[in-house]
């Protein structure tokens, strides 16, 4: 219904007051899209300033993030290193300790080696003088054995020629 009213108000016009109208019309319209450029400007504006301010702070905070990173990552090198020379320093104590304990071991093994070899030598000598002195005893009560043997051969020869002497000497010298 409106626009027969608009109709009606436009035939009822003469052509002058229609051109101002129409006129009229064209720079209200003008004007409406002129505010409506306006108002979709700053709109626009308004996001991009908003969108800039949001990038920027997305930005600053990857800036953040990069340097904890970068910090984090030097932290954790400096703890790796800190625990690369407390290992490496653990390790060689471990080393030097089983240096001096393989030391502390061949020295006890060449001790009781020496002392073994010793009391074996100690002890075939032992048995060797032993064997040597049981020799010289068998030796020396053989050739007393012998002496003795002789010595009662020789007196038991000297009481039978005595014996043959008396009994010659009895009978005798007849």
């Amino acid at each position: 219904m409106p626009k027969k009213s608009k109709v009606n108000k436009l035939a009822r016009m003469s052509d002058e007051e229609r051109a101002r109208y129409l006129q009229h019309r064209a720079d209200i319209e003008e004007e409406a899209r002129r505010r409506k450029r306006e108002l979709i400007a700053r709109f626009i504006k308004g996001m991009m300033t908003s969108f800039n301010f949001l990038v920027e702070r997305k930005n600053r905070l990857l800036d953040s993030l990069m340097r904890a990173i970068e910090d984090s990552d030097d932290q954790h090198r400096r703890a790796f290193q800190a625990h690369t020379e407390t290992l490496s320093y653990f390790l060689n104590i471990g080393s030097q300790r089983l240096d001096k304990l393989q030391m502390g071991y061949e020295f006890q093994k060449n001790n009781f080696l020496e002392y073994w070899d010793k009391e074996e030598l100690d002890i075939t000598d032992g048995q060797d003088r032993s064997d040597f002195k049981l020799t010289l005893i068998k030796y020396i009560q053989e050739r007393d054995f012998q002496t003795f043997k002789k010595k009662r051969d020789i007196q038991k020869a000297t009481e039978k020629n005595d014996a043959r002497l008396e009994v010659s000497k009895t009978t005798g010298g007849k």
